[in-house]
């Protein structure tokens, strides 16, 4: 499969080395599986049901150890086609299925016009990014980085009034839900007047809660990248495929009011 070829991370199996595990690229045979099944009507209850049953066997029956790490389902009935492709999240992020999505839908055209199945040059492969990475770990930070975080980690921040414990009770849970209107009125309204983001006004919220509710008035929180950083000017991963997300810290703030804690949280 052309996907395959082109994406060796898709080829991974892992091996438990310790406490860790190691990803080694192995050939394409045990890199996916493929089944196709007809059922009588995908507006028939039974049918979706068995649908339903058999995506989920496909999800807990990836291996990543002996593979396959990727499924294609394809179900048919008497009139349409569906695709239920599932991959373990050890090998692709949320940018990848859009890589992925997209050279897909490239080779289906090309199929579909009678077309040999083509695809972009190859960039940076997770191997190389991988080993580019264990070279830039092993580099000097610059001076003003070192003195940004000595300075983060010696300001002292609320010490823990509650036992949170490492579970949740979902009775102590609420949802709050945005219509159109209202998501539209965040994003046009909201973050053009106070200049700032969804991500700072999601942030400010959490502070403020943590803030009024339970006497936490500063704390770090760890946020999740997308992880493909730029550490050096020949690596090329816009149309790489792998697990790139990364996690890092960030000391925020509540304040008296949403607004003024908003404002706090841009200085970060």
């Amino acid at each position: 499969m052309k996907l395959i070829d082109q994406h060796d991370i898709l080829r991974t199996l892992f091996i438990k080395h310790g406490d860790s595990y190691i990803g080694n690229i192995s050939n394409a045979d045990t890199a996916c599986g493929f089944y196709e099944y007809h059922v009588s009507s995908f507006s028939d209850e039974n049918s979706l049901k068995v649908i339903k049953e058999l995506e989920e066997n496909a999800q807990q029956s990836l291996n990543i150890h002996n593979g396959p790490l990727m499924k294609f389902l394809l179900f048919r009935d008497q009139r349409e086609v569906r695709i239920f492709w599932v991959i373990h999240h050890l090998v692709v992020d949320g940018v990848s299925w859009r890589i992925l999505l997209d050279h897909f839908e490239r080779c289906y055209q090309q199929i579909k016009n009678e077309q040999e199945p083509s695809l972009p040059l190859k960039t940076t492969s997770y191997k190389q990014w991988s080993e580019k990475l264990n070279e830039y770990r092993n580099t000097d930070l610059p001076d003003d980085a070192v003195q940004y975080w000595e300075k983060e980690m010696n300001i002292p921040v609320s010490p823990l009034t509650e036992s949170l414990g490492e579970t949740c009770d979902f009775e102590n849970m609420y949802k709050i839900q945005m219509d159109e209107d209202q998501t539209q009125n965040l994003i046009k309204n909201t973050l053009r007047k106070h200049k700032t983001t969804i991500d700072e006004v999601l942030l400010s919220v959490i502070a403020h809660a943590f803030s009024n509710i339970m006497g936490i008035d500063e704390f770090w929180l760890d946020l999740e990248g997308h992880g493909r950083e730029d550490i050096e000017d020949d690596i090329d991963l816009s149309r790489t495929v792998g697990w790139f997300t990364s996690i890092y810290p960030v000391r925020i703030k509540g304040m008296a009011s949403l607004g003024s804690t908003l404002r706090n949280t841009k200085t970060y």
